[in-house]
């Protein structure tokens, strides 16, 4: 009996077993490690920002512990967009012939995929650096 499915085709992301998680470390990383920068150097850098007559507590290590998660998603994203260019290209021979155009096909998904981690990568590293900057400069509220 015929299972109705095309066998002769192949499948549109041959390669996308080699890419494995590392693909989706790639991807998922960057918006997360700049989430968490930005969620613990709001927390930490209005903590001692108050509306009211009493000076609030700030944590001497607020300034370090700052920095230090800042520089954590710098390096971070970093590493995804090596870890997606690298993916990029081992998947560079991924089509070697076209039956038709790629639009078509869907040919090339990992490619896109590590292309996409590569450019998350940077951009969100670029965003990281820049609120590393901002922790590094600016002082935080409070005496």
């Amino acid at each position: 009996m015929a299972s109705g499915f095309n066998t002769s085709v192949p499948h549109p992301a041959p390669l996308r077993k080699e890419a494995g998680w590392a693909l989706l470390f790639s991807l998922t990383v960057p918006p997360a490690a700049w989430i968490v920068q930005l969620a613990t150097g709001w927390a930490l850098g209005a903590a001692g920002c108050t509306i009211i007559d009493r000076p609030a507590v700030v944590p001497a290590w607020a300034d370090t512990a700052m920095l230090g998660v800042a520089i954590f998603g710098v390096a971070a994203c970093l590493v995804c967009a090596v870890t997606g260019f690298s993916i990029w290209r081992r998947t560079s021979h991924e089509y070697s012939h076209h039956d038709s155009t790629l639009e078509d096909a869907g040919e090339g998904r990992t490619r896109f995929l590590a292309f996409c981690a590569v450019f998350a990568g940077l951009l969100f590293g670029l965003a990281c650096l820049f609120n590393l900057g901002m922790a590094a400069m600016l002082p935080q509220c409070g005496p």
